[in-house]
């Protein structure tokens, strides 16, 4: 099955108004009385930006009739989502760290 419903919580360009988010996460985050922590924007820009990518290649590649793609391809942004969500670690922040910032600069600070 393709990750039909993701592609659109991967554009939203600020987490405080993604779909998904309000759905699953907010009311988690607002029963356990957690405080938002400033984050750097430009990293999580361009990984969320890639997530859209791998999100609607997996659409894509599963419409195309390349089933075993589109998974492998979801399968990839699943471990990638997780290693962000539950580990911390932001692949996405890494590529631009060490790529894109050297080459375009910097970015702003946002909650």
């Amino acid at each position: 099955m393709p990750s039909i419903p993701l592609p659109p919580d991967f554009l939203v360009p600020n987490q405080t108004y993604s779909p998904i988010r309000s759905l699953a996460a907010k009311p988690l985050i607002d029963s356990l009385k957690m405080t938002p922590q400033p984050i750097p924007l430009a990293p999580k820009v361009f990984s969320a930006r890639l997530g859209a990518i791998c999100a609607n290649l997996s659409t894509v590649l599963y419409f195309s009739g390349y089933e075993t793609a589109s998974v492998g391809v979801a399968a990839m942004l699943s471990c990638l989502s997780f290693m962000d969500g539950a580990l911390g670690f932001c692949m996405g922040c890494v590529i631009y760290q060490y790529i894109v910032y050297p080459i375009f600069g910097n970015g702003k600070s946002v909650e």
